[in-house]
């Protein structure tokens, strides 16, 4: 350990302690190597070599038992608070995909290549990448690394065109940054900005997937998924489950670019019927082992002028018709167990009549981040990953379960499952398995259970 005083004290011009020719021992190493003159001067003229110093020769006059240890902890003490620089800027913006107006720009369009368009369609005029990556260079350089919610309240601030298109991926990549720099998982650091503290692994549990598997072709209703029954199954069983389903499907259907299997009806109770047969005959217990939801999309079906829906046909329902039919529905297929948008999301009176004892096995979910009385509310990460947090507490004040979808348009980002553990949703919507830009959400959110299940 004297040695190692000597050879710190040979490297500070400043430092009187330990002997030794600080030009002599540069002289050594630059004669190796350019890069390593650099690393010489380096540390000839800056206070961290007597600070390094100071914490060896502290090392040594302690006689500490586990003397790296020892180090560590004098490190840390003299660590300073993480920034952003422009090349962190840089890396923040080249660590994600970014989407902007429905199409995904690869990092280097922002990073001094390519433009970003204005409006969809693409105005005359752009704005190029590289003025983006200046503009958010001037906002975020110097900030801390350690507040996540007041750099996202600075993204939001930002008052350009093209703020609202790159907040949501700026603000991921702001996330991981300060997950990083704060030794956190990010659903560690997202659990503990929601609840205020933060919580063991071991509190934290996985969301169940509402995994789409098909759609009606002739039908106002969007999407069919499944869910597994009861909730806290293992994750890979339930994927692997719906992986069997959807392979049985594309017998009965046509399969999607997306692995989706689009079925012909001439009602969609016939289209349930044969999703229903599919699903046994994979030896899957309907109702027992997975049940089935229904993206109704009745929220733009409402014609507001008339108060009433359109349905199926072109027929025109009252909300009370339309809650008879989910009625029928359910009473036919006892395995529907979610509908997702049955009513427009402000027909709070539909909403209500979910309140109907008959109704109760049914969780009605809406798709908007309100919150609505006894239905489960669904948050996306539209913005910042900050105001999805608070969404989802909003959501959880008010006594509704919460769903944490995916946006319609989305990169290869995982963050989202992140977020889905850290805020305690019941389920995550991240659409079909099959599409890369999905599967890598399922993926971390393999990888979050496994890091879950080793905490208990």
């Amino acid at each position: 350990m004297a040695s190692a005083t000597a050879i710190m004290a040979s490297t500070s011009g400043s430092s009187g302690q330990g002997g030794g020719s600080p030009s002599a021992t540069a002289t050594s190493v630059a004669s190796q190597s350019p890069k390593a003159q650099e690393v010489m001067e380096y540390l000839t003229t800056h206070e961290l070599t007597q600070k390094l110093n100071d914490i060896v020769n502290a090392c040594v006059r302690a006689r500490a038992d586990d003397p790296f240890a020892f180090m560590a902890t004098q490190m840390h003490r003299i660590q300073q608070p993480a920034t952003i620089t422009r090349v962190r800027v840089v890396r923040l913006l080249s660590s994600v995909h970014v989407s902007v107006y429905g199409k995904c720009y690869q990092p280097d369009q922002l990073c001094g290549a390519g433009s970003v368009p204005q409006s969809d369609p693409p105005a005359a005029t752009t704005t190029s990448a590289e003025e983006i990556s200046q503009a958010l260079t001037a906002l975020l350089k110097g900030q801390g690394l350690a507040d996540l919610v007041a750099l996202d309240q600075l993204v939001s601030d930002l008052s350009k065109e093209w703020a609202p298109a790159v907040m949501p991926s700026l603000s991921t990549a702001l996330a991981i940054s300060v997950s990083q720099a704060s030794h956190l998982e990010p659903y560690a650091l997202i659990s503990s900005i929601c609840f205020g503290q933060q919580k063991k692994d071991s509190e934290l549990a996985i969301p169940s997937p509402l995994v789409e598997v098909a759609r009606p072709r002739a039908s106002k209703y969007r999407a069919v998924g499944i869910v597994a029954l009861p909730p806290g199954q293992p994750l890979l069983s339930q994927l692997q489950r719906a992986q069997t389903i959807c392979k049985a499907l594309e017998s009965v259907g046509t399969v999607a670019a997306n692995g989706t299997v689009t079925i012909d009806g001439k009602k969609f109770d016939d289209v349930l019927n044969v999703i229903e047969k599919a699903i046994t005959s994979t030896g899957v217990v309907l109702g027992e082992q997975v049940g089935i939801w229904v993206d109704v999309g009745a929220d733009a079906c409402f014609v507001a002028e008339a108060n009433e829906y359109e349905v199926d046909g072109g027929a025109s329902a009252s909300r009370e018709e339309l809650f008879a039919q989910y009625e029928s529905m359910l009473a036919s297929h006892p395995a529907v167990s979610a509908l997702i948008d049955p009513f427009h999301r402000d027909d709070r009176d539909g909403w209500a009549l979910f309140a109907n004892a008959s109704a109760r096995r049914c969780t009605p979910i809406s798709s908007s981040s309100d919150p609505i009385p006894g239905a489960a509310a669904s948050v996306s990460l539209s913005s910042t990953v900050s105001q999805a947090i608070q969404d989802a507490r909003s959501a959880r004040e008010a006594n509704c379960d919460v769903v944490i979808s995916r946006r319609p348009v989305e990169g290869p980002e995982s963050i989202i499952a992140d977020v889905a553990v850290g805020v305690g949703a019941k389920f995550a919507r991240f659409g079909p398995i099959a599409p890369a830009e999905n599967a890598c959400k399922y993926d971390r959110l393999l990888q979050i259970e496994s890091a879950l299940q080793a905490a208990k």
